[in-house]
């Protein structure tokens, strides 16, 4: 964004600073729990302010690619909601729809800063994630059922300079037939992994970000709102 301004200044070949957040979503609609667990991921990680970019991926395999208009509207949302955000915001318009395809659009942007750094370079790029999107992630099942598969994905992505922060989200479950809710950090999951992938996850606190909200009930209350006219 411009600041002072309502508006976004176009950069075609923009440069991403060293450790950015990178928060990708379809945000239809955003709202404050994007906002607000992109603050707090900035401050998670590593313990000190990051840039964050808000990526919205134009294609998705399973949708039909978004309208420029849809993709406007909710890009200027973002400036409702911008005092719950990080003092460095932008936003990313890609073609990337999986994660690995993110990694492999943005790290030339990266490179380009680390280029000349010598010894061990601390993770490079972080990517903001509830904890639906880190299951998917790490289910072998995008990986042609294979957790050997899956796993050398991850580690791929973490040579890559990868590093992903995780905010937990209120999760609806059947227990005996009934709805339970249930927060989930993504803790007891990340424990799960080999040492090394462990490593490339950093979890929120619960007391540093917790909103029961989503664009998906945001949606469906609306379209009560709508059918009560």
């Amino acid at each position: 964004p411009i600041p002072g301004s309502r508006k976004f200044m176009a950069v075609a070949d923009p440069v991403l600073p060293l450790q950015s957040l990178v928060f990708p979503g379809s945000y239809n609609p955003p709202h404050h729990g994007h906002t607000t667990l992109a603050h707090a991921a900035s401050q998670a990680w590593e313990g000190s302010s990051h840039a964050v970019f808000l990526e919205l991926s134009l294609t998705n395999p399973d949708k039909p690619s978004m309208d420029p208009k849809d993709v406007s509207d909710r890009a200027y949302k973002f400036f409702d909601l911008q005092e719950d955000l990080p003092k460095e915001w932008g936003i990313l318009l890609t073609s990337a729809p999986l994660f690995a395809q993110k990694v492999g659009v943005l790290r030339p942007y990266m490179s380009q800063i680390v280029q000349g750094r010598r010894g061990s370079a601390p993770p490079q790029l972080g990517f903001v994630i509830g904890t639906d999107t880190m299951v998917r992630i790490l289910s072998p099942k995008y990986y042609g059922n294979d957790v050997d598969n899956m796993l050398e994905a991850v580690r791929e992505m973490g040579r890559s300079g990868v590093h992903f922060v995780v905010g937990g989200r209120l999760e609806q479950r059947k227990d005996a037939g009934h709805d339970i809710s249930k927060f989930v950090s993504g803790v007891d999951e990340i424990r799960q992994l080999p040492a090394d992938i462990q490593a490339m996850f950093t979890v929120v606190k619960e007391e540093d970000f917790r909103v029961d909200i989503s664009s998906s009930e945001i949606r469906r209350q609306a379209s009560f709102e709508i059918q009560e006219k």
